[in-house]
């Protein structure tokens, strides 16, 4: 899950709370979000998630039993979702900060290149 995939599922969540839907989006949506802001939003939605389906059951007269093992799978089928959303997110980060150091390397090369041929040229080479 990239950042456009959390943004777009914000957006179109009628759970989120419209206030902080507006901060996470633009949080999201600036080009200097970092990993650990996109962690922090992730878990604060899984956070807000977990209290509704508290409040479900608490409505409900049920006593959710983190002991029990129905729940216990629930909670990591859950908790897995988020890690790999997490995951995935880091991954596509890493790449595109690895395609710039490509980019980076590259300019840098072709730049020292142009340096060259300019001294090259200035001195009759």
């Amino acid at each position: 899950m990239n950042t456009g995939s959390i943004i777009e599922h914000i957006q179109n969540n009628p759970e989120v709370d419209q206030s902080k839907k507006e901060g996470y989006l633009q949080i999201l949506s600036s080009p200097d979000v970092t990993k650990i802001e996109v962690n922090e939003i992730l878990d604060e939605l899984e956070d807000d998630i977990q209290g509704k389906v508290d409040d479900v059951y608490a409505g409900a007269g049920v006593k959710l039993d983190e002991n029990n093992p129905e729940y216990k799978k629930q909670y990591q089928q859950m908790a897995g979702e988020i890690d790999a959303a997490a995951k995935e997110f880091s991954s596509s980060m890493d790449e595109i900060a690895g395609e710039m150091d490509g980019l980076e390397d590259k300019t840098a090369k072709e730049i020292d290149d142009i340096k060259i041929k300019s001294i090259m040229n200035s001195i009759g080479g």
